[in-house]
């Protein structure tokens, strides 16, 4: 196995991890009954402040506000460049996911899942454009249904690389261990994770250790809100290397993020400013980076007809 496929397996693996921690829910990140939501993102150039298009993007949701489609457009020629498709059981569960291309063809992977009697995600199967199987993740949890392991399997079944969860008694992660083959063949720790909470379950304190060295921590404060209100990051793990404060305005969106160097000098200043619809969802965003236009982001919605 190559160190290049072994690295693109693991960040797949995360991914899916990701996916599972949410798929299980209903997407309703927005207010109101959306229908669809088409969010259009421009970038400035730093020199000449020319805005490019950077993305396009349009997510359709069914009357449970589940996610059944997305959209990838074309930035130069506005054509639709490919799409997933998301289908659900009766019990909202989902239970595969497809990627295809304008023409129809099949690109990148199809995906199937089962369920554990909980309810949980308990096997991933992914699939080739030929429908042959590319990998099987196998996930496993705890009595209070916590995430306690991912593991990655390939075709012939080979365990590929394998992720392990800890939680403190009030359900927070508390460490993350990532596992691959090393050069010489063992099964090794590659990455850990370490995180601290304050007593509102706030994380204060995350630690990144790579084979076991220390590369990165950072240490967090909240406002009485529960936002994030000052972070302290060590890149190296030792030296402090820079310090963000954080502002918001009445909504909760992030207004100003201000960085600090390690002798406490201001470096930058990213500053926010927002519209908003009648039901509260952001239409756009226009972000500055020390009083220059830095990206402009943009929200179309769709609503269901007579409902709130």
């Amino acid at each position: 196995m190559t160190k290049l496929s072994n690295t693109i397996s693991l960040i797949l693996l995360l991914f899916l991890m990701l996916s599972c921690a949410t798929q299980k829910s209903t997407f309703n990140i927005f207010k109101g009954n959306v229908e669809s939501v088409e969010i259009q993102t421009y970038a400035f150039d730093e020199l000449t402040n020319e805005k490019r298009f950077f993305s396009h993007y349009k997510y359709f949701f069914n009357e449970e506000r589940r996610l059944i489609k997305a959209n990838k457009y074309n930035t130069e020629n506005g054509m639709l460049k490919g799409k997933r498709l998301y289908k659900y059981d009766k019990n909202g569960h989902q239970e595969s996911e497809f990627y295809v291309l304008i023409d129809g063809i099949l690109k990148g992977q199809t995906s199937t899942c089962k369920y554990d009697e909980n309810g949980n995600f308990s096997e991933i199967y992914r699939y080739n454009p030929d429908s042959s199987l590319r990998n099987r993740i196998v996930l496993k949890y705890d009595e209070k249904g916590n995430q306690t392991e991912a593991l990655n399997y390939t075709p012939d079944s080979i365990l590929e690389n394998k992720i392990t969860i800890e939680y403190d008694k009030y359900g927070n992660q508390t460490q993350k261990k990532i596992y691959e083959y090393d050069k010489d063949g063992s099964f090794a720790t590659r990455i850990t994770e370490k995180y601290e909470y304050d007593r509102k379950g706030n994380r204060t304190a995350y630690y990144r250790y790579g084979r076991d060295v220390l590369e990165y921590k950072s240490f967090s404060k909240y406002n009485i809100r529960a936002y994030l209100k000052s972070q302290k990051v060590y890149l190296n793990g030792k030296e402090l290397s820079y310090t963000e404060i954080y502002r918001y305005n009445k909504r909760g969106d992030k207004k100003i993020v201000q960085r600090y160097n390690k002798n406490g000098k201001l470096e930058s200043t990213m500053t926010y400013e927002y519209e908003y619809d009648k039901h509260g969802n952001q239409i756009e965003c226009r972000t500055f980076y020390n009083n220059k236009p830095f990206e402009f982001k943009k929200n179309s919605y769709a609503y269901k007809a007579g409902k709130k």
